[in-house]
């Protein structure tokens, strides 16, 4: 799981899924968005919880995006849920 550094709100949203999933993946901070947004394109990673928009990048099939953080769903991406739908009571906006 990629995020734009320690500390930062992707980092603690992805936190907050792992806890409330009861999962365990491993978090690898960069130094930024961009470069955790550049290997998540390049297969170094997984899975990123992100502020930066993606939706250019689930448009043309480089991403899929499996869910937003936010309580509803995104006007951009309609057609992704939310965390929340599968896990009850989970919301990180601002991410």
């Amino acid at each position: 799981m990629s995020s734009a550094g320690n500390g930062t709100p992707p980092h603690l949203a992805g936190e907050l899924f792992k806890m409330m999933a009861d999962i365990d993946i491993v978090h690898v901070p960069y130094r930024g968005g961009g470069p955790a947004m550049a290997d998540l394109l390049g297969g170094q990673v997984q899975v990123m919880f992100s502020n930066l928009p993606a939706d250019e990048y689930v448009a043309s099939g480089k991403l899929r995006a499996l869910a937003v953080t936010t309580a509803v769903r995104a006007t951009t991406m309609p057609n992704v849920p939310t965390v929340g739908d599968f896990i009850s009571g989970y919301e990180a906006s601002g991410v």
